[in-house]
C-alpha cells in the first residue's frame, strides 16, 4: 500500500513538471506584441521561433505562427476543430521586411506555396 502512494505521488510530480513547463516562457501571443513593421525575417524569427508554416507568392513571404488552440471545448467533453484562421495568425513579409499580419491570406492561400513545418513538442 505504501509502494502505490509512492508512485502516485511520483507520477502527480511528473505530471506536474510538465505542465508547469508548458506554461514557461511567454506565450506566442505575447510575443507577437515584441514585433515591429520593419523587422527583417531574422529577427521576426528570433523573437517568434520557428513558424507553424510557411508561403510564398512572389516576392512576399508569410510566416503562419499557432497563436491559439486547434480546437475548443463544447458541452459536457465534446470538442469542435475550428477554423484556421481562428487559431493561425499569419504574418506577411515583403522584399524581407515585415509589413504585419494579413487577413487576406486565408482567401488567398491557395495561390501560395506553402511548405508546413512538424510542429516540436
Amino acid at each position: 500500500m505504501k509502494q502505490k502512494g509512492i508512485w502516485l505521488l511520483a507520477a502527480e510530480l511528473a505530471l506536474s513538471c510538465i505542465l508547469v513547463g508548458c506554461e514557461c516562457g511567454p506565450t506566442v501571443r505575447e510575443r507577437l506584441k515584441l514585433l515591429e513593421v520593419g523587422m527583417t525575417k531574422v529577427q521576426v524569427r528570433k523573437i517568434m521561433g520557428r513558424p507553424y508554416e510557411v508561403a510564398t507568392y512572389s516576392d512576399s513571404e508569410w510566416l503562419v505562427y499557432q497563436t491559439d488552440s486547434e480546437t475548443e471545448f463544447v458541452g459536457y467533453g465534446g470538442m469542435i476543430d475550428k477554423p484556421e484562421n481562428e487559431w493561425l495568425t499569419p504574418l506577411l513579409l515583403c522584399d524581407g521586411k515585415l509589413v504585419g499580419t494579413d487577413k487576406n491570406y486565408w482567401e488567398n492561400k491557395y495561390k501560395y506555396r506553402v511548405l508546413r513545418y512538424p510542429l516540436r513538442y
